[in-house]
């Protein structure tokens, strides 16, 4: 059974962007980041979910959300009938913001590459608009770990579609203070899938090349939404005062040229229908493991440690 690694190691682990950024201010983040669309939760709860839990049922499979933020995907499968869901989060300021929203999960400290979860514990391991913080193959081999053969590794990012002209404008304003992080836009993360020496060590552990799909949708934004949206960045969140009212002015501009449409929404304020893809990507561990003895440990480890696990 694994006993997982110090906070201090997972803290180490963590990229210092991230760990800066997203702890700034967790009620930004919060409030202000878009929900996933129903499309995309009726797809994995199809074609991903039900077809693992047969044929007992998803009420028999353990969930695991990585790296679980404020609980933005997690409160969003909670009614699937899962049996088992637990989260793991190295902000800890994003895990107080998570117990608020999903009380009755349990949420521990933990990163990418330090889950605290025993071998083949796992049935699913979901990580929504995360993996490119830790797209190494650490990571995979720390999932891989704690997966049980055949589990399946969920990968899900909303992004702001550029392909509309204002979009892509208003991306161009906050992008440009990335400061060379490993954004999901870039792509990097792939590259642990198709870099002959890293690709060679993960295809041993997981059937590729990995599914992927998108789905675009919009989301009603007031102007203030979309400047809440923009702070809740964390190469944003990490500006001085004075570069994040230059940055404001900038997006105040973009916002109020011709093509931006704004129509009178259901309160006092005009919306914007603001345009996203979300992207969703998947693969199972290979079956040539062996289960551990204590693969049915989940539960108990859970108890053994005075923790009490979300059962549906």
């Amino acid at each position: 059974m694994a006993e997982g690694h110090s906070q201090q190691s997972m803290a180490s682990e963590v990229h210092p962007l991230a760990a800066s950024g997203f702890n700034a201010d967790q009620r930004i983040y919060e409030s202000a980041r878009p929900s996933y669309p129903a499309a995309v939760l009726k797809m994995v709860k199809e074609e991903i979910v039900v077809p693992l839990g047969n044929p007992t049922t998803a009420s028999s499979l353990s969930v695991l959300d990585l790296a679980a933020g404020t609980g933005k995907w997690t409160r969003l499968i909670l009614p699937l009938g899962i049996g088992q869901i637990v989260a793991v989060e190295p902000s800890p300021g994003m895990r107080r913001e998570f117990q608020l929203v999903c009380p009755n999960v349990t949420i521990l400290d933990g990163s990418g590459t330090a889950i605290p979860l025993p071998d083949a514990s796992v049935d699913v391991i979901f990580i929504a608009q995360a993996f490119h913080w830790f797209a190494n193959v650490d990571a995979l081999t720390e999932m891989h770990r704690v997966l049980k053969p055949e589990g399946t590794v969920v990968m899900i990012w909303n992004l702001e579609d550029m392909r509309t002209s204002w979009v892509a404008r208003l991306r161009g304003a906050y992008e440009k203070h990335e400061a060379g992080s490993p954004q999901y836009r870039l792509g990097l993360w792939r590259r642990p899938f198709v870099e002959p020496d890293m690709a060679k060590v993960v295809s041993k552990m997981f059937h590729l090349p990995f599914h992927e799909r998108q789905v675009s949708h919009s989301v009603s934004n007031t102007k203030d939404d979309v400047w809440q949206r923009v702070l809740s960045k964390s190469y944003v969140a990490v500006l001085s005062a004075e570069q994040k009212e230059e940055l404001k002015k900038e997006v105040d501009h973009i916002l109020s040229a011709e093509d931006v449409h704004w129509d009178n929404g259901e309160g006092t304020e005009k919306v914007v229908q603001y345009p996203y893809t979300t992207d969703v990507v998947w693969f199972k561990k290979l079956s040539s493991d062996v289960l551990p003895q204590n693969a049915s440990a989940f539960t108990p480890f859970f108890y053994e440690k005075g923790f009490e696990p979300y059962v549906t």
